[in-house]
């Protein structure tokens, strides 16, 4: 005999739609920070604190909304957990924001060259690297056009993660009230009728 299962309501649907949107950011952010280290370990330069920063709090965010979302489809979640968790994710997320962010808000993409040539971001670099500090990363955004904005798109997505991951806390947090309520109230039945 299998537990019943509880209803599905329209916050559950809104949890499960902001999962997929924070798996589709961080699979892009992902993708471009490892991209950008890349660039950088081939141009045998040390990849910079902050990208690997992003990277990493990247990947396990990650794991965790994968995790969170698979205990919610089966309801095995305690939903302050999540709650707290995601809290704990858009504190990270936002520290890294503003220390990507920083230095390339004030960097004009659309001024930069856009050649696609290939190595283009690795010439230029090792053509200036004895004029700059090598954990300057922004200096690396200034390469190419293409570059800069793959850059600006990590932060861009970094500050969209916070705001979904805000988002979905809330929403944890409200689906635990919630089902809190009900077995209050099912307790409150109970201890009546018997």
């Amino acid at each position: 005999m299998s537990a019943p299962q509880r209803e599905r309501t329209m916050l559950d649907l809104v949890f499960t739609v902001s999962r997929a949107m924070q798996a589709i950011c961080l699979i892009c952010v992902i993708g471009m920070t490892a991209n950008f280290v890349n660039e950088m370990v081939l141009a045998e330069q040390h990849p910079v604190g902050e990208l690997v920063g992003t990277l990493v709090v990247a990947c396990i965010a990650m794991l965790y909304v994968l995790i969170t979302y698979l205990l919610h489809h089966d309801d095995k979640i305690m939903y302050f957990i999540p709650a707290g968790g995601d809290a704990a994710l858009l504190i990270a997320l936002s520290v890294l924001s503003v220390k990507v962010g920083k230095p390339l808000s004030y960097l004009d993409c659309m001024a930069l060259s856009s050649s696609d040539a290939t190595g283009a971001t690795g010439s230029f670099i090792s053509s200036i690297s004895a004029n700059f500090k090598k954990n300057n990363y922004w200096i690396w955004a200034g390469a190419n056009k293409t570059t800069c904005l793959e850059v600006k798109a990590v932060w861009g997505f970094s500050i969209a993660l916070c705001v979904l991951f805000s988002f979905s806390a809330i929403v944890a947090a409200l689906i635990g009230n919630q089902i809190r309520q009900n077995n209050a109230a099912a307790n409150k039945a109970k201890d009546i009728e018997g």
